[in-house]
């Protein structure tokens, strides 16, 4: 776990000194995604991992599909199967973990199982993401919040989010959720 974690903070700190076109320093960039510059530090350096709300604040920031974070086995086979003990699991904000099931960034595509808390939230309001978002509830409830509407999603339901779209997602109820989500095709 330690490996994936240094490789995402050696990205990020590639993206920053390399494909920064403002030259943004390490307080700018954290500023601008909600870290402390300490923590970004922390990150770049791969002492400690992001949360998945700060890595997806971190891909839109940069203007990256999450999928180019994770590192990708290059498969010559037809059909790639993942074991659970293979798959990268990342931490969030809230207790809820995410396990990377699925990665291809020549297709910008990172596929996740999540198992989230209740109360959880992707954001205090409304945001926007520079990719399209797909999730499907497993087990438990959430809402997908618009400026305008909102939807209860619940087991066996599905929601697709296009890129750009301002929404908040928020695990209501007592039960914890178990998602599938799906982040791709970076606009």
């Amino acid at each position: 776990m330690e490996d994936k974690i240094k490789h995402i903070g050696r990205k990020l700190r590639n993206l920053r000194l390399r494909y920064n076109p403002q030259k943004l320093t390490l307080k700018e960039v954290a500023e601008s995604v909600g870290y402390s510059t300490a923590t970004l530090s922390q990150i770049e350096r791969g002492v400690i991992a992001p949360s998945i709300q700060g890595l997806l604040k971190l891909a839109d920031f940069y203007k990256v599909s999450p999928a180019s974070f994770f590192e990708q086995k290059k498969d010559s086979e037809s059909v790639v199967i993942h074991e659970p003990k293979d798959r990268e699991k990342i931490k969030g904000d809230f207790g809820e973990i995410f396990e990377v099931m699925y990665n291809d960034t020549e297709i910008d595509t990172v596929i996740m199982r999540g198992v989230v808390p209740p109360g959880s939230t992707s954001g205090a309001r409304l945001h926007e993401r520079d990719y399209n978002e797909f999730v499907y509830v497993c087990e438990g409830s959430m809402k997908v919040i618009l400026e305008n509407s909102e939807y209860n999603l619940k087991s066996g339901d599905s929601a697709f989010i296009k890129a750009n779209t301002p929404f908040r997602l928020l695990v209501d109820g007592d039960k914890v959720l178990v998602g599938v989500f799906v982040y791709f095709g970076k606009k």
